[in-house]
């Protein structure tokens, strides 16, 4: 796009993300203010600025008709319609306010206005002298003043007074993530002041555009989820379906720790609930390693012991800090979850790869000695990608028919691993026979066919930028290890693995709904998957033939933080 262009769609983030932010204040506010009385969030405040704009009109068309009496009958239609509004506003605000001083306060006020307003209808109606018309206007302005002056002093808006530790937690998470926002799109507009002019900009030429979305769409998580957590918002059916089991999970538990003393059916669900995550987050442990696994291991156990204390008696902090850990649980969990994805799926695109070459191998004890090595590495890995899937199935967010459809996919793969076994073994005990090597060949065209389809599926259950982080992390460190190895054979698959992890991350990619909702996106990842195709060596290319590794997975690496 044009410079001028660009600039103009600057000019709607900023404004949207200035927007956003005021949005994001006002919610805070609800979330204090409710904590006491959810009603007030869920019915909503008395719209004070839109009952003294109403209050304005009224007051305006009344001191035109003093000025013009002659255009009372005209006059007298514009200040039906905005006295209707004024009077729904108002019995709106009698409806929303829970002082009842203040009620009382309101009501008077509508009949005050309600009277006059009618004497002066009555009086254009009868077509009385102009000095009548004048006078009626004129009592009817002055009543609107003192409606005016009364509305504006009243203390209509609720003042939040000390929150509990919950409470507060749950404002400043908006606050966090409004200010994160804030901060990103302070960055963004920074990195293109300092961009020489050009005649055509592009958005990917800014790699602090990737910070706003992610704190864009933070900030929206958060004050859904806040607002859920503090029983203020419901999630819609169809959002509901959308949810993972962790997320049910840590939902049902909150229910009980924001009401401590609720019914019992509630409370007992809130419980089991939290047991559930916990035992997620100990099978997750089991599959970690070093610090990983101690700090989930410790996350673990200490959520253990707090839900043991809370079950017994109600304490306040401790029912803050078991929340706290809720949240830290699950985010591990889902975290662990995303870098399973990425790295157990690593090689599950060839499963007894080399077994035609196997086959002719001469020496029979060979043969069923690296038979079995193929066999053991192909059930391993398969117990990997099942475990995997069955946690993504549990902690990811694809809904309810990906779920059910990871599920079947899963089974499926795993019917078909020991019918793959025995083609497999039949291929080397029979190298010469054709309905047995084309058995083997179309099963293990099933089983991978099959196998990719897990993975295809575990990649779309997860959130799309986590996935992106934790594709680039595990790519950079790939690169990292092979260059200390020097092995020119382990470097060049190493590229190979790197090409197929960043044509998963572009294909997530192009899958998300930020991606869909921008076509440059789109375009951008476009062009980034064709050229990875052209940096992509062929599949038979000899590892003396494979270009510098180095350089290959450099551009991909590139492409992918430039796009994504």
């Amino acid at each position: 796009m044009s410079r001028e262009e660009f600039l103009q769609s600057m000019l709607y983030v900023t404004t949207a993300v200035s927007n956003t932010t005021e949005y994001a204040a006002h919610a805070t506010y609800l979330l204090a203010v409710s904590e006491k009385d959810k009603s007030i969030a869920q019915e909503g405040l008395v719209d004070v600025p839109k009952v003294m704009k109403g209050i304005a009109s009224v007051y305006d068309t009344c001191v035109s008709v003093v000025m013009d009496p002659e255009q009372a009958p005209e006059e007298k239609k514009v200040l039906e319609k905005h006295m209707e509004e004024l009077l729904r506003d108002l019995d709106d605000g009698v409806q929303k306010t829970k002082d009842q001083q203040m009620k009382q306060m309101l009501q008077a006020c509508r009949q005050t206005l309600d009277t006059s307003a009618k004497t002066f209808y009555a009086v254009v109606h009868q077509k009385k002298s102009t000095d009548i018309i004048r006078s009626s206007a004129l009592l009817l302005s002055r009543r609107v003043t003192v409606v005016s002056s009364r509305v504006e002093r009243a203390a209509l808006a609720p003042v939040a007074g000390p929150l509990a530790q919950d409470t507060q937690a749950l404002c400043d998470d908006v606050l966090k993530h409004s200010t994160a926002l804030l901060t990103s799109t302070q960055d963004l507009i920074k990195e293109v002041k300092q961009t020489p002019e050009q005649s055509e900009v592009r958005w990917s030429a800014f790699s602090k555009r990737k910070e706003v979305l992610a704190a864009f769409d933070a900030l929206l998580k958060s004050i859904k989820s806040n607002g859920q957590d503090a029983s203020i918002l419901e999630a819609d059916a169809e959002e509901g379906q959308n949810k993972s089991y962790v997320e049910i999970q840590s939902e049902t538990a909150f229910k009980w720790l924001h009401k401590p003393m609720t019914k019992s059916d509630v409370k007992a669900k809130g419980q089991e609930a939290v047991k559930n995550l916990i035992e997620v987050g100990r099978k997750m442990s089991e599959d970690l390693s070093g610090a990983d696994k101690e700090d989930m291991r410790h996350l673990v156990e200490e959520t253990e012991q707090l839900l043991t204390h809370c079950s017994k008696k109600y304490d306040q902090e401790q029912y803050s800090l078991l929340m706290e850990r809720i949240r830290e649980l699950r985010k591990a969990i889902e975290r662990a979850a995303v870098v399973r994805v990425v790295e157990d799926f690593m090689d599950a695109e060839e499963p007894l790869q080399d077994l035609d070459i196997l086959a002719d191998a001469a020496d029979e004890k060979t043969r069923q000695f690296l038979l079995e090595r193929k066999i053991a590495e192909l059930l391993a890995q398969l117990g990997r990608v099942s475990r995997t899937a069955r946690f993504i199935a549990d902690t990811g967010t694809g809904g309810a028919r990906v779920h059910q459809e990871l599920r079947t996919c899963s089974e499926q793969t795993e019917l078909l691993a020991p019918m793959l076994v025995k083609a497999a073994q039949e291929r080397i005990h029979k190298p010469d026979d054709k309905a047995v090597i084309e058995n083997y060949k179309a099963l293990l065209a099933q089983f991978t066919e099959s196998l990719s389809k897990v993975r295809d599926l575990c990649d779309q259950s997860v959130e799309p930028m986590a996935f992106v982080q934790a594709a680039g992390d595990t790519m950079q460190r790939m690169r990292e290890d092979s260059t200390s190895d020097g092995d020119p054979m382990k470097c060049a698959l190493t590229s190979t693995a790197i090409t197929k992890l960043a044509n998963r991350v572009i294909h997530v990619g192009l899958s998300s709904s930020t991606a869909r909702a921008d076509p440059e996106l789109q375009r951008a990842l476009g062009e980034a998957q064709q050229q990875l195709s052209a940096a992509t060596p062929a599949p038979d290319t000899r590892a003396s033939k494979m270009p510098d590794w180095k350089d290959t997975t450099a551009k991909v690496l590139a492409l992918l933080y430039r796009d994504m």
